[in-house]
């Protein structure tokens, strides 16, 4: 009898170790430290009606302006673009085991306006016009309003960046934190999905939900190894995910799993004492 517990015990535990062993998790930066590994991040905002002073990648800030619908200047507002070209090298669509399924994926950002414009959000979409075209870390210099390729003069949807070049669908809307240097974190979990399952990396697009001024949305940018601020002021992303022939079990389900193994091993020390 106490043999065939023990082995009901090891059956149950390794299920327990093996199903969370099956979800994994990155944590990524361009510049590695503390949590987070390496990993090239493609950042820019493209200039509304200040063109000729349009950044192209160089900057260790990022704004990101509202136009409502209706403004003559509407689709020149700023949009941050945000992405990782490698994304699909680095964490594949498929594996034997079969399709992605992103558990959470979260975008940290730090606050570069003092004082943040009040009742400002930002708001996450799909981008779905490739400008991902070159390798990782690259592309951000490559892009503005009126193109989403310099080099080969390839243009937005629209002939410049607006509402055509992302989707509406599982938008993200965030609250602006009100603090200069504060960070705020932008979960976007269903965006990855869809990303992954449309197959198409185009990264992502960032607004502020309202006109709250000239900059109504600022953060820093992968640029900001180069400043005083330092690399803790770069976007970070953060995914824990599994593939669909590796399910993770629900948390009660570990949880009963869980008291199950104990229950069991209790019994197991009080027939030895007995």
């Amino acid at each position: 009898m106490k043999s065939r517990i023990i082995v009901i015990l090891a059956v149950v535990l390794g299920v327990l170790v093996g199903q969370a062993a099956f979800a994994d998790h990155i944590a990524w930066r361009q510049i590695a430290g503390g949590i987070y590994t390496q990993a090239n991040c493609d950042d820019t905002y493209t200039n509304g009606p200040w063109e000729g002073s349009n950044i192209n990648g160089s900057s260790t800030v990022l704004n990101g302006l509202f136009k409502p619908q209706g403004d003559p200047t509407y689709y020149t507002g700023r949009v941050i673009l945000i992405g990782w070209a490698d994304l699909f090298t680095l964490v594949p669509k498929t594996t034997a085991a079969g399709n992605i399924v992103i558990d959470s994926a979260t975008l940290l950002l730090t606050s570069n306006c003092d004082p943040a414009p009040q009742g400002v959000s930002s708001v996450m979409s799909r981008v779905t016009t490739p400008w991902l075209t070159g390798p990782s870390g690259t592309n951000q210099g490559n892009v503005k309003r009126e193109y989403s390729n310099i080099a080969t003069s390839t243009p937005w949807a629209a002939g410049a960046i607006s509402p055509a070049d992302w989707t509406t669908v599982d938008q993200v809307t965030t609250p602006y934190p009100l603090t200069w240097g504060a960070t705020t974190t932008i979960t976007f979990t269903k965006l990855m999905q869809d990303l992954y399952d449309n197959g198409l990396n185009a990264g992502f697009a960032l607004q502020s939900n309202k006109d709250g001024g000239s900059n109504a949305i600022e953060v820093g940018s992968s640029e900001q190894n180069n400043s005083d601020r330092g690399n803790a002021w770069e976007p970070s992303l953060e995914m824990t995910y599994h593939y669909a022939g590796t399910s993770v079990p629900e948390p009660a389900t570990m949880l009963l799993l869980g008291s199950g193994a104990l229950g069991l091993l209790g019994f197991v020390r009080r027939r030895k004492m007995s």
